[in-house]
């Protein structure tokens, strides 16, 4: 059984200041093959831009880096 968390912006940064209807989603999924955990995560939003893009990937980054230090502990 897999997990989902859905995210909407709140307080932007300054690069996403035009950015509307945001929404953010991590959905993480047992592998059973190995025991493993298959993460995936995806947002959409309107004016879909590439500045919005970069912030946005980096944001991601950052979470899925937290999660896996978190989880190796």
């Amino acid at each position: 059984m897999g997990r989902t968390y859905q995210s909407i912006l709140i307080n932007a940064p300054a690069e996403l200041k035009d950015v509307s209807h945001y929404v953010g989603r991590v959905s993480v999924h047992p592998v059973t093959e190995d025991g493993g955990t298959f993460v995936e995560r995806a947002s959409a939003w309107e004016k879909n831009d590439q500045a919005a893009g970069d912030v946005c990937h980096g944001i991601y980054v950052a979470l899925l880096g937290d999660m896996k230090k978190s989880l190796e502990h």
